[in-house]
């Protein structure tokens, strides 16, 4: 009897081992969720941004549509993961440059970068902003400069600071590009 009870000791102890090893090696494998192959009107790839986004199960995006008029002068796309915010685009038109206003992100000790006009990063985000005077056929233009932002929510050890100026680079160049600026 003694030799029945040392043997399902030690079953149950290689069962109860094996389900915690389980457990973590699920918590190991977990991923960055498939991305759409377009969001965020087209600026970055799937393979840019998905180093920078949390794991999780499920990704969706809201997006406007990247066009300005009198009454929309500004747009956002935001992807989230498994309903909590993933990352985050950010385009708004100003008539003037002094409306450009970032002394909140100051907390965040940001770093200057050499991108459009004024360009900062941070920990977990990035801004710049630039002139944009439309041409003939760009179509209608409420505003003279474009402040453009990015924000991620990873955890601190995926280096945001050092890939965001890279990703703000390739939205200020789709930005021109797609309104045309001259």
């Amino acid at each position: 009897m003694r030799e029945f009870i040392k043997t399902a000791a030690a079953v149950t102890a290689s069962l109860i081992l094996a389900t915690v090893t389980a457990g973590c090696s699920e918590d190991e494998t977990k991923s960055v969720p498939q991305l759409p192959k377009e969001f965020c009107w087209g600026f970055l790839t799937p393979q840019e941004l998905s180093p920078l986004l949390p794991t999780g199960e499920t990704a969706t995006q809201t997006s406007d549509i990247f066009y300005f008029t009198d009454r929309a002068r500004q747009v956002s796309c935001n992807l989230y993961i498994d309903g909590n915010q993933g990352f985050s685009a950010y385009a708004e038109l100003h008539e003037d440059e002094t409306l450009i206003e970032w002394s909140s992100w100051d907390p965040a000790k940001p770093d200057p970068i050499d991108i459009g006009k004024k360009g900062i990063v941070w920990d977990n985000g990035a801004a710049t902003y630039f002139a944009c005077k439309p041409t003939a056929n760009s179509g209608p233009s409420p505003g003279k400069y474009l402040e453009l932002r990015i924000d991620v929510r990873a955890s601190s050890d995926k280096n945001e600071r050092q890939a965001l100026p890279k990703l703000l680079k390739k939205f200020t160049a789709s930005a021109q590009k797609e309104l045309k600026c001259a």
